[in-house]
Order: structure tokens, then sequence, then C-alpha cells
């Protein structure tokens, strides 16, 4: 459902926001609340915390008997003023960051196909990549180089146009 087409929502979700709910937004509100039988499976869910999202997401992940794929980020730093025991050691720490510390993006990523993701940072606005987005993931596609597989591209993602930018490292 879009809150444009439907302004009485819009209002009530906006009266939420600011924490100025009148007793018609509450009884509007509680008027659409679902079972979870009810919630059809390509529904956006929106959690409270990125706890509640990340246990939501790993429950669905588990569930899906898809490809899978993991990304594991690639970690570089360009100051030429560290030492090769320093670089290490940032490096290092840094896969113990949570995303909320890296601008949103984890170490490591799970991936299966078939599955609807939503970006969560902007990364190309011109291709439409950005916070809020969504698109179903269909294919990987790997090339593997010596130890490690790289290029992975995120390829025909269900939306008006194909996404073929997103590129990162897969390990096959």
């Amino acid at each position: 459902m879009r809150q444009r087409e439907d302004q009485e929502f819009a209002i009530a979700l906006n009266n939420m926001s600011e924490g100025n709910m009148t007793h018609a937004d509450i009884q509007l509100i509680k008027s659409r609340k679902k079972t979870s039988n009810e919630i059809p499976n390509e529904a956006i869910h929106l959690f409270y915390s990125n706890a509640g999202a990340n246990n939501f997401n790993s429950i669905k992940l588990a569930n899906t008997v898809t490809d899978e794929f993991i990304s594991t980020a690639k970690d570089t730093i360009k100051s030429s003023s560290l030492t090769e025991r320093s670089r290490e050691n940032i490096l290092e720490a840094v896969k113990g960051f949570k995303p909320s510390e890296t601008q949103g993006m984890p170490h490591t990523l799970q991936l299966k196909t078939s599955i609807k993701y939503m970006v969560t940072v902007n990364i190309s606005t011109s291709d439409g990549l950005v916070n809020g987005a969504t698109g179903e993931l269909m294919q990987v596609d790997t090339v593997s180089s010596g130890s490690e597989s790289s290029g992975a591209t995120m390829d025909e993602i269900r939306r008006t146009k194909s996404w073929k930018l997103c590129t990162f490292q897969a390990a096959a």
C-alpha cells in the first residue's frame, strides 16, 4: 500500500512519527493488524531495531533453499604512512565492526537467489541503487581468480531496469 493513495493512513503514520497519534489514528493502525499467516511473502517488514531486522532476515535465509553465496568485504588502507603490521591490525579490527560503524556495510553478507533485498545505503542514485530500493536477486555470476572468487554481479533484479552495478567479492 502506498501512503499517497491513502491520505488518512499517511496522516496516521506522520502523527505516529511525531508521537501525536489521535484515537482515530490508533484505531486505524489496529484495524490493519494482520496475523503472521495473513502477511504476503513479498511484504516488506519494518523493525524498530537492527537486531530485530537481522533476526528476521536470518530466519528467512535459513528457511530458503536456493543457491547461497557469501560476500566478503575486501578492505584496503590507502595511507602510505602505516607499517604493514599496523595495516594488518587495523584490517583485522575492522572485521569485528558492526555495520552501523562501517556506513551500513557488513564484513560478510549471506546472499541467496530468489530472495528480495533492500538497499540500505545510497550506492548510485543515477542507477536507482538508493536507500530503500528493493529487488530480487536472481543470479550471481562468479569469476574465479586464484583462491578468491571475485567480480560477482547482482544481475537480472526484477525492477523497471536491470541493475548490473553491485559488484562484490563472493566465495563460491
